[in-house]
């Protein structure tokens, strides 16, 4: 969703706001510290693995959602193969949207038992949990 460097663009603020915060002119407070980093710098660096774990978890949500996207695409390219394969079905315009596993139907039918038999089309397809239908009977 985001460039790579917009990504790690906050980690690497946080990272250069923790180091200017080192105080240059305290070398016996530097030399004091037990393993001889500034504190400011294990801050710093806390902050910046915090930052990283947020932003792999970002990254994680990230791929959940471009799969379940990739799942409803898939979705939606089935039930409308099923719908174009269908003789009372395959002259008639009519939407297919999915979310989630969600398909819903929009458009117009000249009847009733066409719009039942669109409902009953997508039902059938692989991972499909529910259809909701929004074809209207058209009047003309």
């Amino acid at each position: 969703m985001f460039p790579r460097t917009t990504r790690w663009l906050p980690a690497m603020v946080m990272l250069a706001g923790g180091l200017s915060a080192c105080d240059r002119h305290a070398p016996q407070r530097v030399a004091a510290h037990e393993d001889g980093a500034p504190p400011a710098l294990d801050l710093a660096i806390a902050r910046a693995d915090e930052a990283g774990l947020r932003l792999t978890d970002g990254r994680r949500q990230d791929a959940a959602e471009m799969q379940a996207s990739m799942q409803d695409a898939a979705i939606t390219a089935r039930v409308n193969a099923a719908l174009m394969s269908d003789s009372q079905l395959s002259g008639l315009r009519i939407e297919v949207q999915t979310q989630n596993g969600t398909v819903t139907l929009r458009g117009s039918a000249p009847d009733a038992l066409v719009i039942a038999r669109a409902t009953e089309l997508a039902s059938a397809v692989e991972g499909v949990s529910s259809v909701v239908n929004e074809i209207k009977v058209s009047t003309t």
